[in-house]
């Protein structure tokens, strides 16, 4: 580590007020949900009961209940090189069955006048939007990464 580096490293500022903190309303219309645990027939074998959370596991784990309890959005933009291991793993988390609901949101350019052509991100919200009305949201993601 040459000295500039380190020096830089050391003035960091690590504390916790320093954090900006965002939230998201996931009843929004902007979150494009992949998955519905309690009304997909892929989670159909799973129990309804929140009893199953008390049953010992092992640590870290998350119960597979049939109720949408957990929730993870993803923020992207999915034309940019920086999103394409998110986009990864959350087709992973739907693949593997994760006891997750996964919903996207994309960070696109909001102009109106921008359109396919001219954005790479709206190509890819406008066909992404596509393939999810004709076939289904977890085959919009999977093209998603496919051509990422």
């Amino acid at each position: 580590i040459t000295d500039d580096a380190l020096q830089k490293l050391l003035c960091l500022d690590l504390s916790p007020s320093s954090k900006t903190e965002y939230g998201l309303d996931i009843r929004d219309s902007a979150v494009q949900w992949i998955n519905d645990i309690e009304q997909d027939k892929k989670y159909s074998r799973w129990s309804y009961s929140l009893m199953d959370l008390l049953r010992p596991t092992f640590p870290g784990m998350l119960r597979n209940i049939k109720r949408n309890l957990y929730s993870l959005v993803i923020i992207c933009d999915p034309s940019k090189k920086e999103s394409i291991p998110l986009l990864k793993l959350i087709e992973s988390f739907y693949v593997h069955s994760a006891p997750l609901r996964i919903g996207l949101v994309f960070n696109i350019n909001p102009a109106d006048e921008v359109t396919g052509l001219q954005d790479a991100g709206v190509a890819m919200l406008n066909v992404f939007n596509y393939i999810g009305e004709i076939k289904k949201p977890h085959e919009a993601l999977a093209f998603l990464t496919e051509v990422s």
